[in-house]
């Protein structure tokens, strides 16, 4: 451990070091026994997806692995991608051998085939092979487990992924969702597909917990907002941001009120890239020019979507009036058959009823009585067509009709006291339209899942996650809020130093006080606490952090530039300078 150094003396409370500055009941959790598993596409994804959430579980002291779908081969030296991952791990703190590597193509828009598409015949990737590979040291899952290469196939890779989720069994798993790339893509959607396999395997009794990213939007291609007075939270995606996809956000199944939000780690709150750990690990990855997106992926939060797998539909027998019935339970909210189009078109994900059925029921059956609190349904995503009234039938005699459903897929709930249940009926009333129907239907015992991450609180100013926050000497009163995870009980909020106070969740500023440290917790727990630190300074010395941020600003520049030529370089060590000159003439007449 490093030594402890005293920064600030005050008369009223003595010595503050650096420690205390800020601090959450989050941070001191311990999940020494906990396994978490982190699946993206390429080599550096990990960063986008859980930076913040690797280094806090490290710290809580769980066990972090990282699979990485492809080799990173498009333009580049796989080993150049792998070398550059092993060297961002340092940073983070995750061993080197809790690097997992699938073996499989990168790809990108301007691929002439996509592993997606192998569904009977073999792929041969942009790089030129047709089976799963190792990169010099790191041999790829499959041929350490099995001792041979797999075919590029898609039932290959739904295997390796359930394979090794299913060998590491982590209690949390973290993995991208559907972004623009066509790697992200198909990760996202077979993901969905090889989890639905493994909780509907007999006797199953492993539930992970299940967070899903977009890491483009959120992240790499995110507002560029890092250089500021305090670290800002992840914003809400809008239209006219770079890689912006409109279907996202509020118009699927996805609400952005509904993200979950974890905290930032310590030493990845700072919004100097010198002192930020994060940025360090960025650093890293020069072929990708890490450093220079770090101002769009290091945010105040982490943000995601739960995807719950506690639902008892998977263990269900299930009996329709027509349609098919698999897509009433395999977890997938979504699927496509081209993930290669920009904007992708949704199909082949919803039990949609024959047209001349005149019942349009759904049965659900259990061999013994199962629990149920909540059900959960899912419809469909487009809006030319809707569900307008269901029923709902339990065993129990209980009845319920519900309706319309909401827009762009988004679930609706019926929450009941909990009963004992063998089968439940689900028959559609009215519809519009011809392309209506039920994507997931999902029943659960409980109203939320727990699985061990520790609820905890955080306190917001303008919606913003704060640790030690910088103002003005001229700002007289703050307005404060709070994020609460895991829990819904009341919070209390006190000044533990310095004379200003808290009225109606607004804090006073006392003049006397340079510094402000607030303590809120739960009022039947103080166990579950978030504290952080008002730091007021002139206008010189925020004029002086801006200063040091324009010059990192500079020096990323610089950075980029070095990178582009160092990936230059590579390219043409990899695939010959007369390779290079054909694919950018390709290119250029494609545009």
């Amino acid at each position: 451990m490093g030594k402890e150094i005293k920064i600030y003396f005050n008369k009223r409370n003595g010595i503050l070091t650096k420690k205390e500055q800020f601090d959450n009941s989050f941070y001191n959790a311990d999940l020494t026994m906990r396994k978490a598993l982190v699946i993206v596409p390429h080599q550096d994804d990990e960063i986008n997806v859980a930076g913040h959430t690797i280094l806090n579980l490290l710290h809580m002291g769980a066990e972090i692995y990282v699979v990485y779908t492809t080799n990173g081969d498009y333009e580049l030296d796989p080993e150049v991608r792998m070398k550059e991952a092993q060297n961002a791990f340092k940073v983070l703190g995750i061993p080197k051998e809790n690097m997992i590597i699938l073996g499989y193509g990168d790809s990108s828009f301007h691929s002439s085939q996509h592993l997606f598409q192998a569904q009977k015949d073999i792929i041969t990737s942009a790089s030129g092979h047709s089976e799963t590979y190792g990169v010099g040291r790191w041999k790829e899952y499959c041929y350490q487990k099995n001792g041979k290469h797999n075919p590029y196939l898609l039932s290959n890779y739904i295997n390796d992924l359930k394979t090794v989720i299913l060998d590491i069994k982590a209690d949390f798993i973290f993995c991208v969702d559907k972004d623009e790339h066509p790697d992200h893509r198909i990760l996202a959607i077979m993901f969905d597909r090889a989890m639905g396999e493994i909780l509907s395997l007999q006797n199953n009794v492993y539930r992970p917990m299940v967070f899903k990213k977009f890491a483009y939007c959120l992240a790499y291609y995110a507002k560029p907002d890092f250089f500021s007075p305090n670290i800002i939270s992840t914003q809400r995606p809008a239209e006219g941001m770079e890689k912006y996809h409109y279907d996202y956000m509020d118009t699927s199944f996805y609400r952005w009120d509904d993200r979950i939000r974890f905290p930032a780690a310590k030493g990845g709150e700072s919004t100097t890239l010198k002192e930020n750990k994060l940025g360090k690990a960025l650093l890293k990855y020069i072929s990708q020019y890490g450093a220079s997106h770090a101002d769009r992926i290091i945010n105040g939060d982490d943000v995601y979507w739960q995807r719950r797998t506690d639902s008892l539909s998977y263990q269900a027998a299930v009996v329709v009036s027509s349609g098919a019935s698999e897509y009433l339970n395999d977890y997938c909210l979504f699927n496509t058959d081209d993930i290669m189009k920009q904007e992708m078109v949704p199909c082949n994900y919803m039990w949609t009823p024959d047209r001349e059925d005149r019942d349009r029921k759904i049965n659900f059956i259990w061999e013994k009585g199962q629990e149920i609190s909540l059900i959960r349904i899912y419809g469909n995503i487009n809006n030319d067509s809707r569900i307008e009234k269901l029923k709902i039938s339990l065993n129990t005699g209980f009845n319920t009709e519900i309706g319309p459903f909401p827009k762009n897929g988004q679930p609706i709930d019926i929450e009941l006291n909990q009963v004992e249940v063998t089968s439940c009926t689900i028959q559609i009333l009215s519809a519009k339209g011809m392309n209506y129907g039920i994507a997931e239907c999902e029943f659960f015992s409980k109203k939320e899942q727990k699985n061990g991450l520790p609820c905890f609180i955080k306190t917001l100013i303008h919606n913003d996650f704060i640790y030690t926050y910088w103002i003005s000497t001229k700002i007289k009163e703050l307005p404060l809020s709070f994020y609460k995870y895991g829990t819904s009980k009341k919070t209390k909020s006190v000044v533990v130093m310095g004379y200003s106070y808290i009225k109606d969740q607004v804090l006073y500023i006392d003049k006397r006080d340079n510094r402000i440290k607030i303590k809120t917790y739960l009022e039947n727990d103080e166990n579950v606490y978030d504290q952080v630190m008002i730091e007021r300074c002139h206008d010189l010395q925020l004029r002086s952090l801006r200063v040091r941020q324009k010059f990192e600003v500079f020096l990323v520049y610089i950075y980029k530039k070095r990178s582009k030529l160092f990936r230059l370089y590579i390219y043409i060590k990899s695939k010959g300078l007369l390779y290079v000159i054909k694919k950018i003439k390709s290119r250029q007449s494609i545009q």
